[in-house]
C-alpha cells in the first residue's frame, strides 16, 4: 500500500488476479453498468433490442416494422434523424433492393450455379423493413446528418412521449393479462375479494426541506381524487361529449385583456399541431375516440382557458374494466382516497430570473402524500402474479432440463447403436442448445437483477401486509443536505446540479439565461431557414409550371385530351382507394420523380412542417400564460392536478414576428 494506506495499482492487480475465479471483473463492471462489447457489436445489439420491440409493438407486420416509424426506431436504437433523412435513407433502401434483386435474377440467368443466391428481402415490399434489410440499412455508409439544436431537441421531446405513451399502454395490458390469468385458474374468486375489501390501509408521507410551513406563497401543485354524482353531466361540464369512459384534460391559462382573434388562433394551431404529430399513436390507444382543443371557461376558477381534451370511449371506463372481471369490484375499493401536493416558497420566476437568488438558503418546501388503499385486496392480487411467475418460470426450467437429459441420453444411446452396428446412416433429433449471443456474467448479472426485482416486489408486499397505517416524515435542513447528503440521491441527478449551482446566488438564473438566449438564436435561425426554402420553393413551382406547358404545347389536341383523361382517372381511383375500394390494376401509375424532384418536394413538405411549429409556438406565447390544471376522468372519478404559478411561457423568450408566406402579403 501507499502512504494513504491504499492499494497501488500494481497491488490493485494483483487482488484482482487472486479474486478474478470467484469474483470475475465482468460481473462487478455490468452490475456498475458498463458495457464490456465492442462499440459495434453494442450498437447491433441496441438496434435489435430496438427492432424487436418495434416489431413487437406492430403484429400485423408480421416481423417487420412500416417504414413511416423509421423515426421511432433510430429514436430507440439512439438516433435521431429528421422525416427528411428518413425518406431519403427509404428511397435510396428501396432502390438498393430492386437493384440487388436484378442482379441475382441477371446471374441466375447466366450461371447456372448462382441458384442459391437467395435474399430474404422482399424487392417488392415497399410498405416496411425487414430484419435484414433494416440491419443493412443502419449499419451501412449512409448520411449521417445531425439535426440543429432546437430540431434534435423537439424530436427527441416527441418521440421520448411516444414511447411513453407506448409503454404505458403496453404495462396496462401486462397487467391486465397477468390478473386474467389469475382469474382463470382460480387463485382469486368473488367469495375472497369480498372477504377482504373492506380492510384498508393508510399510507401517509411527508417531506421537508427548511421552514416548510412558509411555502404557500411560491409554486404549488396539487393532486386530489373527488367522485362525481353523475358522470354524463360532468363531461359536459368539461365541454366534452357525452357517452365517454375516459378522459384525459389539459388546461391552459388565457392571458388576461387577449384579444379572441389570438386565442382563436392558438385553439387552431394547437389543433394542427396535435393532429399532425400525434394523432396516429392516439389512434393505437385502446378504445380512443377523438380529441378535442377548444376555449372554454374553467369550471371551478371562473377563468378563460384553452383546454386539450383526449377521449375515449365507454369500455374504457376503471368500473367497467373491474366489473368485466366478475369480482364484485369498484375503483372505490381499490383506492378510498389520495391526495398529494408540492409547495415551494420561491416562484418559477425567483429561481430562474432573479439573478441574486440563493437557492440552497433561501429554498424551503414541503411535498405530502396521503392515501388509503384495499390493503388486503391488493396483498392477495400480488401474491397470486408474483407466486404465478415464479411457478412459469419454474416450470421453463424444468422443462428445459428434461430436454438437456433427454438429448443427452438418446446421443449416448445412438453413439452406442451406432458403433455397435457399425451403421453410417444415423440420424438425431431432440434438444438443440439455443445460440448463445451473451457471456455466462452476462447472464448472471441479468438473472441476479430479475431475482433483485423480484425480492423488492415480495419486501413491498409483506410491507403492506404488515402495516394498517403509515406515517413516515423526512426532515431536512436545507436543499444542500437532500441533495448532496447523500450518496445515493446525488448519484442519481442530472450532471448538470453541482453543489456549485445551489450554493452560488443566480447561478440557476445565469444557466436559464443561457438556455433562453439559445433558444432565441435557434428561433431566428430555424425562421430564416423557412423564408428561404420557401422563396426558393416558389422559384422551383414557377419552373415546373413553365416546363408543364412547354410539354403541353408540343402534345397534340388528342395527346392532351389523353392526358386529361389519365390524371382524373388517376385522381378518382385514389379517391376510391381512400373510401377502401379496390380499383384493381386498370390505373397507369404516375411517373416518379426525379431525384431533384423529389428532394424539392422533401424540402417543401419540411418547410411547411417547420413553419406550422414555429407558429404554434407564436401563437401559444401570445395567448397562453402556462398550463394550469391536468384531469383524469374515470367514469364517475376524477383525478385531479392543479397548478399555481406553471407560467411557462412567461419564463420562455419573445418569439419573432411571424413573417407571411411568399406571396401571402400581396393578397392582403
Amino acid at each position: 500500500t501507499d502512504s494513504d494506506g491504499c492499494l497501488t495499482p500494481e497491488s490493485f492487480v494483483k487482488y484482482r488476479e487472486a479474486i478474478e475465479a470467484a469474483y470475475p471483473l465482468e460481473f462487478d463492471l455490468l452490475r456498475t453498468g458498463i458495457n464490456l462489447l465492442p462499440a459495434m457489436l453494442a450498437k447491433w445489439r441496441c438496434f435489435s433490442v430496438a427492432f424487436d420491440l418495434l416489431a413487437a409493438e406492430n403484429t400485423e407486420a408480421r416481423g417487420s416494422v412500416p417504414k413511416d416509424q423509421l423515426q421511432l426506431l433510430a429514436y430507440d436504437a439512439g438516433e435521431v434523424l429528421s422525416q427528411e433523412l428518413c425518406e431519403w435513407l427509404l428511397l435510396l433502401h428501396f432502390r438498393h433492393n430492386r437493384v440487388m434483386a436484378d442482379v441475382r435474377e441477371y446471374f441466375k440467368k447466366r450461371n447456372r450455379f448462382a441458384e442459391h443466391q437467395t435474399s430474404r428481402v422482399d424487392p417488392d415490399n415497399r410498405s416496411s423493413l425487414s430484419r435484414d434489410g433494416a440491419s443493412a440499412l443502419w449499419f451501412s455508409n449512409r448520411p449521417r446528418v445531425v439535426p440543429r439544436v432546437l430540431e434534435r431537441s423537439l424530436l427527441a421531446a416527441k418521440y421520448g412521449l411516444v414511447r411513453g405513451m407506448r409503454a404505458t399502454t403496453s404495462a396496462v395490458g401486462l397487467v391486465s393479462s397477468a390478473i386474467r390469468e389469475v382469474l382463470d385458474r382460480g387463485f382469486l374468486v368473488a367469495a375472497m375479494v369480498a372477504r377482504v375489501k373492506a380492510e384498508m390501509g393508510r399510507v401517509a408521507c411527508s417531506l421537508e426541506v427548511g421552514d416548510g410551513e412558509s411555502a404557500d406563497e411560491g409554486f404549488s401543485c396539487k393532486l386530489s381524487l373527488s367522485r362525481m354524482d353523475n358522470p354524463t353531466r360532468s363531461f359536459s361540464q368539461l365541454g366534452l361529449m357525452p357517452g365517454l369512459g375516459s378522459a384525459l384534460v389539459i388546461d391552459f391559462l388565457v392571458r388576461p385583456d387577449i384579444s379572441d382573434k389570438l386565442v382563436s388562433r392558438a385553439v387552431a394551431r394547437l389543433t394542427v399541431f396535435l393532429t399532425e404529430h400525434f394523432n396516429d399513436e392516439l389512434e393505437r390507444i385502446p378504445a380512443y375516440q377523438t380529441f378535442k382543443v377548444f376555449r372554454w371557461i374553467h369550471e371551478v376558477d371562473e377563468v378563460q382557458i384553452v383546454r386539450v381534451g383526449i377521449m375515449l370511449k365507454s369500455e374504457s371506463s376503471l368500473d367497467s374494466v373491474l366489473k368485466k372481471l366478475a369480482l364484485g369490484l369498484k375503483c372505490t375499493d381499490l383506492l378510498g382516497e389520495l391526495s398529494a401536493g408540492v409547495q415551494i416558497s420561491s416562484s418559477l420566476t425567483d429561481l430562474l430570473a432573479n439573478t441574486r437568488y440563493k437557492v440552497a438558503e433561501q429554498l424551503s418546501g414541503r411535498v405530502d402524500f396521503s392515501s388509503s388503499i384495499a390493503r388486503k385486496l391488493l396483498v392477495s392480487l400480488a401474491e397470486e402474479i408474483l407466486y404465478l411467475t415464479e411457478m412459469e418460470e419454474s416450470a421453463s426450467r424444468v422443462e428445459m432440463e428434461e430436454r438437456r437429459h433427454a438429448h443427452r441420453t438418446a446421443t449416448r444411446r445412438t453413439k452406442k447403436v451406432a458403433e455397435s452396428s457399425k451403421q453410417v446412416n444415423v440420424s438425431l433429433t431432440g434438444y438443440l442448445a439455443r445460440l448463445r449471443t451473451r457471456t455466462d456474467a452476462d447472464l448472471g448479472s441479468r438473472a441476479a437483477r430479475e431475482t433483485g426485482f423480484r425480492g423488492l416486489c415480495w419486501s413491498l408486499v409483506h410491507f403492506l401486509r404488515a402495516s394498517k397505517a403509515t406515517s413516515t416524515e423526512f426532515r431536512f435542513s436545507n436543499l444542500t443536505d437532500l441533495l448532496f447528503g447523500n450518496a445515493w440521491v446525488s448519484s442519481r441527478l442530472p450532471s448538470w446540479l453541482t453543489p456549485h449551482v445551489v450554493a452560488k446566488p443566480g447561478e440557476l438564473a445565469r444557466m436559464f439565461k443561457s438556455f433562453s438566449s439559445l433558444l432565441r438564436h435557434q428561433l431566428e435561425v430555424h425562421w430564416k431557414r423557412v423564408v428561404i426554402y420557401e422563396k426558393a420553393g416558389r422559384v422551383w413551382l414557377e419552373q415546373e409550371k413553365r416546363a408543364q406547358e412547354e410539354r403541353l404545347a408540343k402534345m397534340s389536341k388528342k395527346e392532351r385530351a389523353k392526358l386529361v383523361f389519365e390524371e382524373e382517372k388517376r385522381a378518382l381511383a385514389e379517391k376510391l382507394a381512400g373510401l377502401g375500394i379496390d380499383v384493381g390494376e386498370e390505373v397507369r401509375p404516375a411517373k416518379e420523380p426525379s431525384d431533384v424532384e423529389y428532394a424539392r418536394r422533401m424540402k417543401l413538405t419540411r418547410t411547411l412542417s417547420e413553419r406550422a411549429m414555429l407558429e404554434t409556438y407564436e401563437s401559444c406565447w401570445r395567448a397562453l400564460v402556462g398550463v394550469h390544471g391536468i384531469h383524469l376522468q374515470t367514469g364517475v372519478h376524477r383525478f385531479s392536478l392543479a397548478f399555481q404559478g406553471l407560467d411557462i411561457f412567461e419564463l420562455l423568450p419573445e418569439p419573432p414576428l411571424t413573417p407571411d408566406p411568399p406571396g401571402r402579403s400581396k393578397k392582403r
